[in-house]
């Protein structure tokens, strides 16, 4: 789930430890980081390669960059790291750990997740759980089963995504969780991974370090709810000076973010090119911004003139701004973008509407 990301390369390949399996979807490779502001079609992938709501961090969004599962090892498949992950549920502790992406033989195709798993002191057992990209898998640890996002659930996993915990911003159940134990040296000094590493790890040989993990492999402290991490950042669009601490407009070309709908209209998805053309950023008295916004025209195929929206005040709670009116409306309108004070952090944070997305820009060379 990505914004315009500050990274001058990406190049991403996946590959499946011990079992073997069917290749994943290839990503673009050497990939320049543009300006929202270079796309001239938001519908065309190869100038915005996806577009992502925003997204976790906590205990299963690590150690790898899908969490359990690692991608870039060797080939064009995913790697289990076999991390035994470590769930708080009320009084009860279970543990989990992925084993394959690929189905419990490796044949079957990417996003049959094959998990091994037991509450804390209890018999080890394995399930399976399907995830898709439009569609997250989840787990019911309890009872051992796949299970849906509205019944109780201790972790899921969306492909494309990451894994997340059924506690705070991915879920009203109050799990946490903790990476209690990952295999050693599956990583080089420099953050590659070492295939030879994770090829090495199979099923048997994984077995003994999870069923020796206990209620007592993590500290409490070391247990987490899931947090948000939202795809637009506020320092891409503002600059903070310590000296005088005041926050004012980055003008820079991060400032500008490509925005999918929440909702497709009889023509589909709307688009636009929005960036933060005025900030009041005066704490704690005058919070707000305004958004140079410019809608794409699906019929004629050209983003029209911009349009400045009405000022998004969000000194005394979030405000919610719909893309295709261009207007403040409701948490329970349709919307695109909201904005609120985090009060932790006292930094404006934008979040993207779980049905809407911001759109990773990309350019190749």
């Amino acid at each position: 789930m990505n914004n315009i990301l500050k990274l001058s390369v990406i190049s991403m390949a996946v590959s499946l430890a011990a079992c073997g399996g069917s290749s994943d979807e290839v990503t673009p490779e050497e990939l320049i980081i543009k300006s929202a502001f270079d796309v001239t079609n938001p519908t065309d992938s190869e100038q915005v390669y996806k577009y992502y709501a925003d997204s976790v961090e906590g205990s299963m969004t690590g150690p790898s960059n899908y969490g359990a599962l690692a991608y870039g090892v060797d080939g064009h498949t995913m790697f289990p790291n076999f991390t035994t992950y470590l769930f708080k549920d009320g009084t009860d502790y279970y543990k989990a750990q992925v084993m394959s992406n690929y189905g419990e033989d490796g044949t079957e195709s990417s996003g049959n997740l094959y998990v091994r798993y037991a509450q804390v002191g209890a018999v080890t057992d394995y399930l399976s759980f399907t995830a898709s990209y439009d569609d997250a898998g989840y787990v019911d640890l309890v009872n051992g089963v796949s299970t849906t996002s509205d019944l109780d659930w201790h972790f899921a996993y969306q492909r494309g995504a990451t894994f997340s915990v059924n506690g705070g911003a991915s879920g009203n159940g109050n799990i946490s969780a903790c990476a209690a134990h990952t295999p050693d040296g599956l990583y080089n000094e420099d953050g590659t991974a070492d295939a030879d590493a994770f090829k090495a790890l199979t099923y048997d040989n994984t077995l003994t370090a999870f069923e020796a993990v206990t209620a007592d492999s993590c500290a409490e402290a070391d247990f987490k709810e899931d947090t948000l991490k939202p795809q637009i950042v506020m320092d891409d669009w503002t600059e903070y000076n310590p000296t005088t601490h005041a926050v004012t407009l980055d003008t820079s070309v991060t400032n500008g973010w490509v925005i999918q709908s929440a909702t497709q209209g009889t023509d589909g998805y709307a688009y636009g090119r929005v960036k933060v053309s005025e900030l009041t950023y005066t704490y704690p008295t005058e919070l707000s911004i305004t958004l140079d916004v410019e809608q794409w025209n699906n019929e004629s195929s050209v983003f029209e003139a911009s349009e400045t929206s009405p000022l998004i005040n969000f000194t005394d709670g979030r405000q919610y701004w719909d893309l295709e009116t261009n207007s403040i409306v409701t948490e329970n309108d349709d919307w695109e973008l909201s904005i609120v004070l985090d009060s932790q952090t006292y930094s404006a944070q934008v979040q993207v509407n779980d049905t809407a997305g911001v759109g990773l820009v990309l350019t190749s060379e």
